[in-house]
């Protein structure tokens, strides 16, 4: 078993992007190989959680990243994201794991180092940063069988969210400003409301 997993959520649906956030390039690389490639710098092994019809392509922009790097994918698509971080968490073999949506491709890695050596050294539940005055369990790190079994108790809820799995646990919460000490000011871009916001600002996508 390895000490900490990468685990990446990539199988959501877009609704900015024809071939889904995961696929979306970012300077010239795919949003999923950039957040996976950030991962590896803090994890000892990288899980990529995808739709079935998703895999191939996935793959693909990944067929040269870290040997150590496998799949997650949902037995049902389209189960909303507690049902996707459950499945990931199933196949991380480790105690700890770094989870990062796929549409935050300029992730810290140095944040994710901080929230990593926090939950290790606390020996907690979860650990979440607090952004803009929301906390963002998209981006956090989970004791996996904590969290696995958190996510299990909400699972059969109609949209069950993240927030909703860490409603489940007793996670730590790490304020902005110690936030903003660790991540640079795009960190928690998200693509897929960015997208928005251009095309309701009249810019090109």
């Amino acid at each position: 078993m390895s000490r900490t997993a990468g685990v990446v959520l990539a199988g959501g649906r877009s609704t900015r992007f024809e071939d889904g956030t995961a696929l979306a390039t970012v300077d010239g690389t795919p949003a999923v190989r950039r957040v996976a490639d950030r991962l590896a710098t803090v994890a000892d092994a990288v899980v990529v959680n995808c739709r079935r019809d998703q895999r191939p392509a996935v793959e693909r922009v990944l067929d040269d990243a870290d040997d150590d790097l496998r799949f997650a994918v949902d037995p049902v698509p389209d189960r909303g994201p507690a049902y996707s971080l459950r499945t990931g968490l199933r196949v991380a073999a480790a105690e700890y794991a770094v989870v990062c949506a796929c549409a935050l491709p300029f992730v810290d890695p140095t944040l994710l180092s901080y929230l990593h050596n926090r939950a290790r050294v606390e020996r907690i539940d979860a650990v979440f940063p607090r952004v803009d005055g929301r906390v963002q369990p998209h981006c956090g790190v989970y004791h996996v069988d904590r969290g696995r079994d958190a996510c299990q108790s909400v699972v059969d809820r109609d949209g069950a969210s993240l927030q909703t799995v860490a409603d489940a646990l007793d996670p730590v919460v790490v304020p902005e400003p110690t936030v903003r000490e660790y991540a640079h000011e795009d960190a928690f871009l998200d693509l897929e409301r960015a997208a928005d916001r251009s095309d309701a600002a009249g810019d090109p996508v």
